[in-house]
């Protein structure tokens, strides 16, 4: 009997036509060394029409849920769009009674992904790689243990999100979210914020 071989899977074009049409889902961890603040684990919410990623760090996978509620309230308040429908892998961080009420309550449309096909949940296993990636940079540019992976994860999340990607059409995901003027006022607050915590890093 021959080995069985995967087809190669083609990624789909339909893209949301505005914010919130869908959000893309995914965990990472557990991660062997705990940030500062003891985390384990980080989800990132990505949506779809504008490709803005935001993070979330945990110290268990179980705290998703909380997670999603939070970023619900937050996107959902500052777009004036309600999120239709979510993606994630088919696995026990998304199929919990809390997340199948809250499905079922607010009418968002769950799309899980098949096992053992990572392909489809594709815009967030390609964005969890390009967080890593960048945070490994960072940590090795600037000499600083594993332990500040969390903030370094942090700051590519911030970094992708200001960079031109083909997805939008060679847009920023910031721009393509939120207007110029909370972009320009995201930026002045990450930048103070960014000072003050090189400056205790120094300190320490």
């Amino acid at each position: 009997m021959g080995k069985q071989t995967r087809l190669p899977f083609k990624r789909s074009s339909w893209r949301a036509v505005e914010k919130l049409h869908l959000v893309h889902i995914d965990v990472c961890g557990l991660i062997l060394v705990e940030s500062l603040n003891g985390s384990r684990h980080f989800v990132i919410l990505i949506d779809d029409y504008s490709r803005m990623c935001w993070i979330h760090f945990s110290k268990a996978k179980c705290e998703v849920f909380e997670a999603f509620q939070r970023f619900k309230n937050l996107v959902e308040n500052e777009s004036g769009c309600k999120i239709q429908a979510i993606r994630s892998d088919n696995v026990s961080e998304y199929t919990s009674n809390g997340f199948k009420a809250m499905c079922e309550e607010f009418g968002i449309h769950h799309q899980f992904t098949m096992p053992y096909s990572p392909q489809q949940n594709g815009v967030s296993k390609r964005k969890n790689m390009s967080i890593m990636e960048m945070a490994r940079c960072l940590l090795q540019e600037k000499g600083l243990p594993k332990k500040f992976w969390a903030k370094a994860a942090n700051t590519a999340v911030f970094l992708l999100n200001r960079l031109p990607t083909k997805a939008v059409d060679k847009k920023t995901p910031l721009g393509a979210w939120s207007a110029s003027y909370e972009e320009a006022k995201e930026d002045k607050k990450w930048r103070t914020g960014m000072q003050e915590e090189l400056s205790m890093i120094e300190k320490n």
